[in-house]
């Protein structure tokens, strides 16, 4: 038992790699190291608000997390969302190293690319992504150039730590090692990193304080609550509600604690509000066995089994009262580790995210940037009859990505327009759907139907715009842009 539950900590405190979602997997544009250049590949230039997100501890942007996704989805357009990725250094404490100053660069690049408005650029950081944002705001304080972050949301940053940071996390980790099994080769991190080490409460000294946001940064915090409700005998009105920490990793006070987490500092940036998401979870005793229960010897079992749950129960409520991580906790963060409210589970939370897209509306408006001659930022014109961009297009991808072409045929009916895609060196196809249009640009949803590489991402949002010689597409995901122009076939 004992080894099972040193295997099973790392493995809840793990921030699970996101997967592949680009318009094409490129192996060649894996981020292995910074060195001040971009981490995530940009356009050109931005036509709209840019929205930077932040992975956590042990991540990467090209993860299974699906917050930058869920974020296009609720920003309304006038937004575009980048994620920054510092997997180079994931496991160096996020207030401190080369990540903090790389993604400084990488928002002075954001807002130097923006092609109107004010140069604002928003940020989301979940887990210690939130730390690397608020060490980036210092960066960018430091060298007078703090306005350009105008607004940050954390989602379950560990602003005051956790109790399973520190010394707990270094011990479970030894006593994996002593089962026999590496950290480092099923990708776990050594128990001596930093950010293992200074996760830790309160933080060690040897560990980098954490700069206050820019003052005329807007902040918000993003948290969970886990509660797991104890019902004897399967009844409601014989149960209790056990608050587990937060969001089994960071407690809702630490995920909410901004404040007061830089000493000797005043605290700066506008605060905008803090929300806390709350999931509950039934999980009753053994003793819902002993109403099915007929033979005197299962019955005392479950007494007896139901009465060590009970004293379990009270030992990690008076432990998490203390703020202390203690094994009597193991049975309840299991019920945690599968609520949409745990930990690395708030970025796919539609709950959360909601809030999050509240709060970066509020900070800052959306865009609508001009090429400085008076027309959009697409350089487009009139549309005109859409039935006369009927028939079949093609050119190649620059942009984000290139060495491939798009190849689109147009069809026109009662003054909607629909397509079939296909890009022939990725083996990948699909169809465009209008889904809105302007005088001068129409809007698509892109849906691969057969991708035989695995290399394109199944939906996306595209948007086409005449020129002079053709047609231009646009299409944007999260991570990249990448454009064609397109000429009649």
């Amino acid at each position: 038992m004992k080894k099972l539950l040193s295997v099973l900590l790392p493995l809840l405190l793990l921030v699970t790699l996101p997967a592949p979602s680009a318009y094409a997997q490129d192996e060649a544009s894996t981020q292995h190291e910074c060195s001040h250049a971009q981490p995530s590949p940009l356009p050109t230039r931005i036509s709209g608000r840019p929205v930077i997100y932040v992975h956590g501890w042990l991540g990467s942007s090209s993860g299974h997390e699906n917050g930058p996704e869920l974020l296009e989805e609720g920003l309304e357009p006038g937004y575009e969302v980048f994620a920054f990725d510092y997997s180079f250094a994931n496991t160096v404490w996020g207030a401190s190293g080369e990540a903090a100053s790389c993604l400084a660069d990488y928002i002075r690049q954001v807002s130097a690319a923006m092609t109107g408005g004010d140069g604002k650029v928003l940020a989301v950081g979940h887990s210690m992504g939130g730390i690397v944002i608020r060490a980036a705001g210092g960066i960018l304080a430091g060298s007078g150039q703090g306005s350009i972050l105008g607004g940050v949301v954390s989602l379950g940053t560990p602003y005051s730590g956790s109790p399973w940071g520190g010394t707990v996390y270094a011990e479970m980790l030894q006593n994996m090692r002593s089962t026999g099994i590496d950290p480092v080769k099923v990708g776990m991190p050594e128990a001596e990193t930093s950010a293992a080490v200074c996760l830790a409460v309160p933080l060690p000294n040897n560990c980098a304080p954490l700069p206050y946001l820019p003052g005329s940064t807007k902040y918000a915090m993003v948290g969970s609550q886990i509660i797991i409700e104890r019902r004897l005998f399967g009844l409601k009105f014989m149960s209790a509600d056990i608050p587990l920490f937060g969001d089994a990793i960071v407690p809702k006070l630490s995920a909410t604690g901004y404040v007061n987490t830089s000493a000797g500092t005043r605290p700066s940036g506008k605060f905008w509000g803090e929300t806390i998401v709350e999931c509950k979870h039934t999980a009753g005793y053994l003793s819902q066995q002993l109403l099915r229960t007929r033979s005197i010897a299962g019955t005392a079992a479950s007494l007896i089994g139901t009465t060590i749950e009970a004293l379990g129960d009270q030992r990690a409520l008076d432990m998490m009262r203390e703020g202390k991580a203690d094994v009597s906790q193991m049975p309840l963060l299991v019920y945690g580790l599968f609520s949409d409210c745990f930990h690395i589970a708030l970025p796919d939370n539609e709950d959360a995210m909601t809030a999050v897209v509240g709060y970066l509306k509020k900070m800052e408006p959306p865009i609508t940037a001009t090429d400085g001659s008076g027309g959009t930022a697409d350089d487009g014109q009139s549309l005109g009859d859409l039935s006369a961009l009927t028939g079949l297009w093609r050119g190649p991808v620059y942009g984000s990505q290139d060495g491939y072409d798009l190849v689109l045929e147009l069809t026109h009916k009662n003054g909607t327009l629909s397509g079939t895609v296909d890009y022939p060196q990725l083996a990948c196809s699909g169809t465009w759907t209008q889904t809105d249009r302007t005088g001068m640009t129409v809007r698509f949803e892109e849906q691969i139907l057969k991708d035989e590489s695995g290399r394109c991402v199944r939906r996306l949002d595209a948007t086409l715009t005449r020129t002079a010689t053709g047609l231009h597409v646009r299409i944007k995901r999260f991570w990249a842009v990448i454009e064609a122009d397109l000429v009649r076939r």
